[in-house]
């Protein structure tokens, strides 16, 4: 399945935190894989402590360190604008992504959560499916929805990038009419005709050049037909890459 997201945006104290655990663990019981991506909007903040081996590196000008231990691996990226590659990097290995904050972010499904009435006209976007709070008393705004149901209601509404390709074939004129119907419950994610298609996936420059059914196909049973008449490392293939430099 493609990688899916999903959004929960609110102030700190909102009630985010908890409520993305609560999810993390109805999806993991599931048997989902899971990432989950925080927004951090203080600056100069960073996950390498001053005076370790990684901030000294750091001070040094890598603009990439890494660190290995035992039971768990870090990335620490330095700069800015490095979002999409970071959504790139975890996107390949999890069915979803959580996203904590982010609330500029176009087309990913959220759930906003409410610390005072005002962040409703704030947060609330043609992206929210829902609103909830642990402060106030909203069952009589039309979003709001049980913390109970909330897992569920990530579950079935998370949604994979939009592909952008407007080929009409769901029968919508565009990938973000379809995107609204599907929030609005007129629609089946598996009636788009490009999600769902894993045979073989294009990039150009690093970023993902969206193939209906058919390219797709074509793309993988020439590439199939040069790698049949190679010798090859292994009796079994699962995956092949291919990079051209222009």
């Amino acid at each position: 399945m493609d990688t899916r997201y999903f959004s929960f945006v609110g102030y700190s104290g909102s009630g985010k935190t908890h409520i993305i655990e609560e999810v993390v663990k109805f999806l993991r019981a599931k048997k989902y894989r899971v990432g989950v991506i925080k927004y951090i909007h203080h600056p100069g903040f960073g996950i390498d402590i001053k005076g370790k081996d990684t901030t000294k590196f750091a001070e040094a000008g890598a603009n990439i360190i890494s660190y290995v231990a035992p039971e768990s691996s870090g990335i620490i990226y330095r700069g800015k604008e490095i979002r999409d590659k970071i959504f790139k990097l975890i996107d390949d290995d999890v069915d979803y992504i959580i996203l904590e904050g982010f609330p500029h972010l176009d087309y990913i499904p959220r759930i906003v959560l409410i610390k005072e009435r005002g962040d409703i006209d704030k947060f609330v976007d043609h992206n929210t499916i829902g609103i909830h709070s642990h402060r106030l008393d909203l069952k009589d705004h039309e979003l709001y929805v049980e913390k109970k149901n909330i897992p569920e209601l990530v579950e079935k509404y998370a949604y994979p990038k939009i592909p952008m390709l407007n080929c009409r074939k769901c029968g919508y004129n565009s990938c973000r009419e379809f995107y609204h119907n599907f929030l609005d419950n007129n629609v089946k994610l598996s009636t788009c005709a490009v999600r769902g298609i894993d045979d073989a996936k294009l990039y150009i420059n690093k970023k993902e050049i969206p193939l209906n059914k058919f390219t797709a196909n074509m793309v993988k049973n020439v590439i199939k037909g040069i790698t049949d008449s190679l010798t090859k490392p292994d009796k079994s293939l699962k995956e092949v890459q291919i990079k051209l430099d222009y």
